[in-house]
């Protein structure tokens, strides 16, 4: 995205060096949530720490993000399965009902859209089960993240961006960039990426994700699923979250379960099949929804609210790991910053 960006503003000649593939490391299976929601962190967390001012900046810049990448894939109009649809913050028992409570309270005065949800309109829009209380909130985007990353490299190359994969850069001498192939010389390097040294602690996490069998278009239309609706469980530890593919298919997660090291076996953690099995039971009891494939995985998520930027000189440094939305937001950040644009976020990052 910061190459497409850069680009996009003919911001002189942009090359982007990248390690291994692109979306190495990502899979096509994932949630595959794009939201407008933060990553990581809520309303009042935020509006704790920063304020309401910085907060309201943070949330229209996430807005503003998400209509320039609904802009972008239609203007590139390469494929990722996006679909879009509306987004269910939902509790199942009382302590949850409590925190959407305070999370309506907090969006409605930060001026953010919200409608409360109570059981029976749960039931009248989607026919889920078991949730006492709900929110909606804006809507989202059902993607692809590898089709989405790979065609967003596709576009950035069209517009004159040159990429070089499986490409580690071994030394970074003055304005020169080393790799075991060349020598690239430049005027400022950016560095975008999950992890950057202490600045950017990360936890990682483990979680399961189920795709169920096809369903017939009568069944998710009796489901009332499919307008490609979203649903996330008010996070807790063992949080669910489901959505429905683009073949037809509800995903259901089962989310962020603390570990020291990520596993890489991607092997189904047979207490989570067993959770989900009766999570999918007890929200769709009309419905026989049998799951076909079932794996584990593990990703990090930033322990810092807000992503770590730095500038100087020549280098700009940006990370912030599982922050999907945010990061695309702060790349266009460091586009405008580069383009002597005054941004929403001036006050967050002075």
């Amino acid at each position: 995205m910061t190459a497409y960006l850069l680009a996009t503003h003919k911001l002189g000649s942009v090359v982007l060096v990248e390690r291994d593939l692109i979306g190495s490391g990502a899979t096509g299976a994932s949630a595959g949530m794009i939201v407008k929601e933060f990553e990581g962190v809520d309303f009042d967390t935020l509006a704790m720490t920063y304020g309401n001012k910085a907060t309201r900046a943070y949330w229209k810049a996430h807005s503003e993000m998400y209509d320039m990448l609904k802009g972008i894939l239609k203007e590139e109009k390469f494929e990722c399965d996006m679909r879009e649809g509306d987004i269910y913050i939902v509790s199942r028992n009382e302590e949850q009902k409590k925190k959407v409570t305070e999370d309506i309270s907090m969006r409605r005065k930060l001026g953010v859209n919200v409608l409360a949800v109570d059981q029976n309109l749960l039931l009248e829009d989607i026919r889920l089960s078991g949730f006492n209380f709900g929110e909606k909130v804006e809507k989202g985007l059902s993607v692809n993240p590898v089709k989405l990353v790979q065609g967003l490299a596709e576009a950035a190359v069209r517009k004159g961006v040159r990429i070089f994969e499986n490409s580690s850069v071994t030394k970074m001498g003055e304005g020169i960039a080393y790799t075991a192939h060349s020598e690239i010389r430049f005027k400022t390097t950016i560095v975008v990426t999950d992890s950057f040294g202490p600045e950017n602690p990360i936890d990682t996490f483990r979680t399961s994700i189920g795709l169920t069998r096809q369903l017939t278009r009568d069944e998710l239309e009796a489901l009332r699923l499919d307008d490609f609706d979203m649903v996330v469980e008010s996070e807790s530890r063992g949080y669910h979250y489901l959505k429905v593919t683009h073949d037809r298919r509800i995903l259901i997660g089962f989310g962020d379960e603390l570990v020291s090291i990520g596993d890489k076996a991607h092997l189904p953690i047979a207490q989570h099949v067993i959770d989900m099995n009766h999570f999918a039971k007890e929200i769709f009891p009309q419905t026989d929804l049998a799951f076909e494939h079932v794996w584990t995985g593990t990703y990090g998520l930033s322990k810092n609210l807000i992503p770590h930027l730095s500038f100087s000189k020549s280098k700009i440094v940006m990370c912030g790991a599982g922050l999907q939305l945010t990061s695309m937001m702060m790349t266009k950040f460091i586009v405008d910053r580069l383009r002597n644009k005054g941004t929403l976020l001036d006050c967050l990052y002075k």
